[in-house]
């Protein structure tokens, strides 16, 4: 089926229809070369070749950003290496007019970051032997691309932050909601969102150690007591933090932001250059590439099962088992919960015990089983806008399946952005490009 005939047409034409006109950005930076003297000593590099953004939703909790600079020898010699022990910079992202002249009506999003030193190695040989040449000299032997890390001020002050305290009568996400809150006040952290757990019982109490690190804390509380029965994400970006379920795929009829993801043939509609919309809650994106799907859902189930199968330690000091006529009786039904993720094909039912045999937090061990229901999807965003992503969004993709028209549900666990220079020296133009991770069990359905 040719994609004019079908109904994805329509909604691919009005996403670059409706795709925001002032789209273009450039990104410039200005270096703060000594913390005592935040405006006589600065350096502006001649431009920003490109940004690269790494985002695990998985794995990490915050941003992973390096960015590279186009510097002469003379100014990184004199200004950027001596200074590389608390140098920090200021990173604009500009908005630009159809015309590339820079759009008033918008503020410059600013950010200033500590910036770590990369150092070329190419350009500290060069430098080796010039001790006696001037800045000016040794701007004229080359102009050198420098590569910087860039960690947010902010972040890098929650990462020390250690709790701890007793908690009564809450639950693991009141716990959470009320400790996130209470330590990133004051520390850049403009809201909190914590989604709705699926462990809601309230517990007596909850013992946290003194030296509990405040990044630590979902992955405490979710591996201890239980948060979410199908994995737990927790991640900080664009001062927001956000605690969400990493493998559920039907959050997307009930959620309020949510992100759908047309994949149409890339030889469609070639060099794309409007490919997004986004209208109060909802995003919608162009991916101009093929789709690309790993799952070894199968094969998970074969090697450790389909199930899980536990004892609830709760009864083990009372009602765990029952004597009469002095004997000993353990009833089953009333002491093991057994559970199937899902059935196979060919009728295999494989209910493990697990690892941990007696257990009052099943969440961890259901989290893993909907880990094996689905596999990571990668689809490419060209002239992508990274800012309107959120962590853990609920995924709808629509695509094609046997030139028949398919969506899947999921949830976005990552993505790769870079945005590049394009053109000379003298243009002030980026354009960004992403690959996004999604987390989907490809449960397809026709359109």
């Amino acid at each position: 089926m040719e994609l004019e005939y079908t109904p994805l047409y329509q909604e691919v034409l009005g996403v670059i229809d409706q795709c925001p006109r002032q789209s273009q950005f450039y990104y410039k930076a200005t270096f703060l070369l000594d913390p005592n003297d935040p405006i006589g000593s600065i350096y502006e590099p001649l431009s920003v070749d490109s940004v690269t953004v790494q985002r695990d939703y998985v794995a990490n909790f915050c941003d992973e950003v390096t960015m590279t600079c186009k510097i002469p020898l003379g100014k990184y010699a004199y200004k950027i290496y001596p200074n590389r022990t608390w140098l920090r910079v200021s990173l604009s992202r500009v908005r630009l007019r159809v015309d590339s002249t820079i759009d008033d009506d918008f503020n410059e999003d600013t950010e200033i970051y500590n910036a770590v030193l990369i150092e070329d190695r190419k350009a500290t040989t060069q430098l080796q032997g010039a001790e006696t040449k001037s800045e000016e000299a040794l701007d004229m032997v080359e102009i050198a691309s420098i590569k910087f890390q860039l960690f947010d001020m902010s972040l890098m002050k929650i990462r020390t932050i250690q709790i701890g305290g007793v908690y009564r009568d809450m639950t693991t996400r009141q716990i959470l909601r009320s400790c996130i809150c209470k330590y990133t006040a004051d520390l850049g952290i403009d809201s909190v969102d914590v989604k709705p757990s699926t462990n809601e019982s309230k517990r007596n109490q909850v013992v946290l150690p003194p030296t509990t690190a405040l990044v630590d804390l979902p992955g405490t509380l979710q591996s201890k007591y239980g948060v979410y029965s199908s994995g737990l994400g927790t991640y900080i970006q664009n001062k927001k933090w956000s605690v969400f379920p990493l493998y559920d795929t039907s959050r997307f009829k009930v959620e309020k932001t949510t992100l759908t993801i047309y994949v149409i043939p890339p030889n469609k509609f070639p060099e794309l250059d409007r490919t997004y919309r986004q209208q109060q809650d909802s995003c919608v994106i162009l991916a101009t590439s093929k789709n690309d799907f790993r799952g070894d859902n199968d094969i998970n189930y074969i090697i450790s099962g389909n199930g899980s199968r536990y004892a609830d330690e709760k009864k083990v000091m009372e009602d765990y088992f029952s004597v009469e006529d002095n004997k000993v009786t353990l009833k089953r039904n009333t002491n093991t919960s057994e559970y199937i993720a899902s059935k196979r094909g060919d009728g295999l039912v494989q209910a493990q015990v697990l690892g941990q045999i007696f257990t009052s937090n099943p969440h961890k061990e259901f989290s893993e089983l909907a880990r094996k229901r689905g596999g990571i999807l990668k689809v490419h965003w060209d002239n992508s806008y990274p800012p309107m992503l959120i962590p853990g969004m609920a995924t709808r993709i629509v695509y094609f399946d046997k030139d028949e028209l398919q969506e899947a549900y999921g949830t976005l666990i990552g993505g790769s952005h870079i945005s590049f220079k394009v053109g000379d020296i003298n243009t002030n133009k980026h354009v960004s490009t992403s690959m996004l991770y999604i987390f989907t069990n490809l449960l397809v359905q026709t359109q």
